[in-house]
């Protein structure tokens, strides 16, 4: 456990409780997120992602490929949460989890050799760096206060970072005559995100109230 008194004023239930939200969170990111029956496709966030970013119209928004930024996002808030918040585990442990995830983020190999220039690549690479940039900054005994609503607001980003993002997509999907249902997947993962978000706000709240 943390030392901090915040940290401490954490009960075990709840501690269980948000590792079985994020660990679920991370199934539904792979679960399917659209299903295209017509098409045979049923892609989770991350292979949504990919598909975005071959669509012509993606890589000609403002910003570029803006669609597949708001799949992979709610990856990098993942990691970056599994780091913040207050959930048992050693510095050692957080920074393994981080690590891990961002290497999950990174491009092929390819970016740093021959396609440096791709836009897809780049936008990876900068979220991975995004990742492993917070993990260390999360390792700073200075953030212990703040944690809990730093935690609840990158949660909150990637329950919305998700919605638009898999709105934008719809709208590409139709744009290439695909029937389109929306998977297991999002709704799931939006659910978990969201009440990630309440609950460490209600128990950052209920701290400053006794503390």
């Amino acid at each position: 456990m943390n030392s901090s008194p915040h940290t401490n004023a954490i009960s075990t239930v709840h501690i269980r409780l948000g590792w079985i939200l994020i660990l679920l969170a991370l199934v539904a990111y792979t679960l399917p997120w659209l299903v295209a029956p017509s098409s045979s496709l049923s892609p989770g966030a991350y292979d949504l992602a990919e598909w975005m970013s071959l669509h012509p119209a993606a890589r000609y928004v403002q910003p570029p490929l803006l669609p597949s930024l708001l799949l992979r996002l709610p990856l990098a808030c993942l990691g970056l949460i599994i780091a913040f918040a207050p959930m048992g585990l050693a510095g050692w442990a957080r920074g393994l989890v981080v690590l891990v995830l961002g290497m999950a983020l990174l491009p092929p190999i390819e970016f740093f050799t021959l396609y440096r220039n791709d836009p897809n690549y780049q936008q990876q690479f900068g979220l991975a760096l995004f990742v492993l940039i917070g993990g260390v900054i999360s390792l700073s005994r200075f953030l212990s206060q703040w944690r809990l609503p730093l935690a609840a607001g990158l949660a909150g980003i990637a329950t919305a970072a998700s919605l638009i993002g898999l709105k934008e997509s719809l709208t590409l999907f139709q744009e290439l005559t695909h029937i389109t249902t929306t998977g297991a997947g999002i709704v799931l993962f939006t659910l978990t995100n969201t009440l990630l978000c309440i609950g460490m706000l209600w128990i950052y709240l209920r701290q400053t109230k006794t503390g």
